[in-house]
């Protein structure tokens, strides 16, 4: 099980972080990313076998993959594309832009079409 974990989705908050966190946040948002990964790792670890003996082989496995289509879903339609992008790209996308005026957002908009 870990090995398909570790090449799967134990694999992701690592991706994730990589491309999306910005630097000035990233000491602190890896850490938390990187604890539920290993909080959740733990947890599928301790109660596979208690499951495996309630639901049987395949309803585990068929838990697991809805899961895996769960997070398929919210990965297409959520998550944002940062193919070629630069980490400062990303910041400008997650900016809050609430501290600004409607002048400025309106001409980032324009500057960001032209």
């Amino acid at each position: 099980y870990m090995a398909s974990f570790s090449l799967g989705l134990g694999i992701i908050p690592w991706l994730f972080m990589a491309e999306v966190f910005p630097s000035r946040a990233y000491p602190v948002l890896s850490a938390i990313s990187a604890s539920q990964n290993w909080c959740h790792a733990f947890l599928v670890t301790r109660y596979f076998a208690s499951l495996t003996d309630a639901l049987g082989d395949g309803g585990v496995f068929a838990g697991l993959a809805g899961i895996c289509l769960l997070l398929v879903v919210f990965a297409k339609f959520v998550l944002v594309e940062t193919k070629g992008r630069t980490l400062a790209d990303m910041e400008l996308i997650f900016a809050d832009q609430s501290d600004s005026t409607d002048e400025e957002v309106t001409r980032e908009s324009l500057s960001a079409v032209v």
